[in-house]
């Protein structure tokens, strides 16, 4: 398979689709007049690159908004396929659009038009790094979530493609200085990200490779195509130092895989920030319901709260109330709280960026640690009997979609003041993800597991295939 449309890589291209995630997963805040869900938070936007074609030399460039910069993994890649390179931006894309492309399979770069130029490019800017490495810096800053990061930065992702295009070379030409320059780019793998690397190291036998090392968010695509970039490497090459890194970076894969397993889908990271995102389903138009307060807890800590009855509880912030759906602020006894409307009744088809039912609830925190609990805490006033219900965002949509809150998501209100507290699973706090890039961690683990021969690898695989 070729993940030719698969999205980009979290430091530039996934900006594309995170970006239309957040369009719609950060909702901005409106009463009955406004629209359901829309605009994005500006903080958590990332660096947006647009493909501007070869420059002079005739190695692919992309546009940064000010100026022409080049991208080490585009490049990287055109070393290995030539000008074809540039095919899936042709349309217009914008952002970044990784692909991987077996290398034992590839034809001779050699005969691809605007190989050599590429290579030639990366043989330029090759730079001396820790540990008897070389390592390919990016030129450009970027934004991740808010957070800046300044040029020059090293990637995984960027040095593992990089790794490859020599070792295609290699295969090709069998000249050792192309297997060596393999070898020295590997070796950033086993350099701390505090030295200058790219590996988060857990400890002796546990390490994460970072696409971006100033912020290790340990994002998953960036830490298995270098898994599998070490894993070619030495398929080629005996080198003990290289061998240590393929080991730690394979525990980390065994002892975390279940934080990128939400069960139905993959993960893209394990970000700091926590992010709920639910939405509350009354099951009918009565009898009504009302909330008043609502509170993340993570391991019986507060880790975010959100007041209902105040009026800034619909403002922008990291914790709000969202949608169209909303009534008016009442007082039950001294209990002071919203009304949640029917939108079912309200909204015949789904509204426009919204659902039929638009009451969101959207609440951060920046954890300490990951938690081992979490929960959902709310006080609700029904008026009678009845059941609410509650949805979590579907991180396997690109679109506006909800799934039922795991493991229980129908609350049984009594008539009066309620208050409950349900449990969330950890996985769920976390940002959409599209098919395609999860077509694309399918794909890397089948060739991982090709290469090791892991079978907990294999598995994963296999799980994550059979989520699509």
């Amino acid at each position: 398979m070729d993940p030719s449309s698969a999205p980009s890589s979290m430091f530039a291209g996934a900006a594309r689709r995170v970006a239309r995630g957040i369009k719609h997963f950060l909702c901005r805040a409106c009463g009955r007049g406004g629209s359901a869900v829309g605009g994005e938070d500006a903080a958590l936007t990332d660096t947006m690159l647009r493909a501007a074609g070869f420059d002079p030399s005739g190695v692919i460039v992309f546009n940064d908004g000010q100026r022409d910069v080049h991208n080490v993994f585009e490049v990287a890649l055109q070393a290995m396929i030539g000008r074809e390179v540039y095919r899936p931006y042709k349309g217009g894309r914008t952002g970044l659009q990784p692909r991987y492309y077996d290398i034992r399979l590839l034809a001779d770069p050699g005969d691809q038009p605007g190989a050599r130029d590429a290579l030639d490019w990366l043989e330029a800017h090759a730079e001396s790094g820790p540990g008897d490495s070389l390592r390919w810096p990016y030129e450009f800053d970027v934004d991740f979530r808010g957070k800046r990061i300044s040029a020059p930065w090293v990637s995984a992702f960027g040095q593992a493609y990089v790794v490859l295009a020599y070792l295609c070379w290699f295969r090709h030409t069998s000249e050792a200085r192309w297997l060596n320059r393999a070898v020295e780019g590997a070796r950033l793998f086993a350099v701390p990200c505090a030295a200058g690397g790219v590996a988060h190291i857990f400890s002796e036998q546990e390490a994460c490779f970072e696409e971006l090392p100033a912020v290790s968010t340990h994002i998953l695509n960036a830490h298995l195509i270098s898994l599998l970039a070490l894993a070619e490497v030495l398929a080629l090459h005996r080198d003990s130092q290289l061998e240590s890194a393929q080991q730690r970076g394979l525990t980390f894969l065994r002892n975390r895989w279940g934080d990128y397993d939400t069960g139905y889908w993959s993960r893209y990271d394990l970000s700091g920030r926590q992010r709920l995102f639910a939405r509350l389903c009354p099951v009918a138009a009565e009898p009504k319901v009302f909330l008043g307060k609502a509170a993340l807890i993570m391991d019986e800590r507060v880790a975010a709260t959100l007041d209902l009855a105040d009026k800034s509880a619909l403002a922008e912030g990291h914790c709000r109330a969202n949608g169209i759906d909303w009534g008016g602020v009442f007082a039950k006894d001294a209990f002071r709280c919203r009304q949640i409307l029917y939108g079912p009744d309200l909204h015949p088809e789904p509204a426009p960026t919204g659902t039929r039912q638009n009451t969101y609830l959207l609440m951060s925190a920046e954890p300490d640690e990951s938690p081992d609990l979490v929960e959902l805490k709310m006080e609700l006033f029904a008026e009678n009997d009845t059941t609410l219900e509650v949805h979590v965002r579907d991180l396997s949509r690109a679109d506006l979609a909800f799934r039922p809150l795991r493991p229980e998501s129908k609350v049984a209100l009594n008539k009066g003041l309620n208050r409950v507290r349900l449990p969330v699973e950890r996985k769920d706090l976390g940002e959409p993800l599209s098919a395609e890039y999860h077509d694309f961690h399918v794909t890397i683990l089948e060739l991982l597991a090709d290469r090791t021969q892991d079978e907990l690898i294999r598995m994963l695989a296999e799980r994550f295939g059979s989520y699509r």
